[in-house]
């Protein structure tokens, strides 16, 4: 699980975990990743974490260009296309 706030996994979002995946907590682990400097930017690295993966690329092994998301993220919707995150 990439997270970009937090660096450990409290109870309830745990049981929130095994609940919706059906799984064991301990098959869940917390990778390594940037954290955000700002609290309102989380669904901004969701974002950049999911268009990531779903490029091939691992999340923990880039750094991201916070100051730049919101706008790369407008352009990615006016094109209608997701592309890497800076």
């Amino acid at each position: 699980m990439y997270d970009s706030v937090f660096s450990s996994v409290d109870q309830e979002t745990a049981r929130i975990i095994q609940t919706n995946f059906r799984c064991a907590m301990h098959s869940v682990r917390l990778v390594k990743c940037q954290k955000q400097v700002a609290a309102e930017d989380c669904g901004l690295f969701a974002i950049a974490f999911a268009t990531s993966i779903a490029n091939g690329e691992d999340p923990s092994m880039r750094e991201y260009c916070q100051g730049m998301m919101r706008m790369h993220l407008s352009k990615c919707f006016l094109n209608k296309h997701l592309e890497l995150f800076p």
